[in-house]
């Protein structure tokens, strides 16, 4: 099975603790099989005990929505750094 171009229209993170506005990309933001892309947000982070668990980054793709699970942890510069714990799909239609 040869791997396809991903082509991510829109992305979102929603959770209270790690919250970026909903975004569609124009031009699309293209990424070629087997690639990875950069895509920057800008966010707020509500994390008084410097931990978000269960955040997420919802992306609109092509193929259908991808659903990236984080943790966030607050670094001691106050700067967040997230780690992806599971990623889950729902195809389009």
């Amino acid at each position: 099975m040869e791997l396809e171009p991903v082509e991510i229209s829109g992305a979102w993170l929603p959770h209270g603790g790690f919250r970026g506005a909903q975004r569609e990309l124009r031009p699309l933001l293209v990424v070629p099989a087997g690639e990875d892309a950069l895509l920057e947000s800008t966010v707020a982070v509500d994390a008084p005990n410097g931990l978000v668990e269960n955040a997420f980054l919802i992306l609109r793709t092509s193929a259908g929505r991808v659903y990236a699970r984080l943790r966030v942890t607050l670094e001691p510069d106050g700067s967040p750094s997230a780690v992806c714990e599971s990623v889950t799909t729902q195809p389009a239609g």
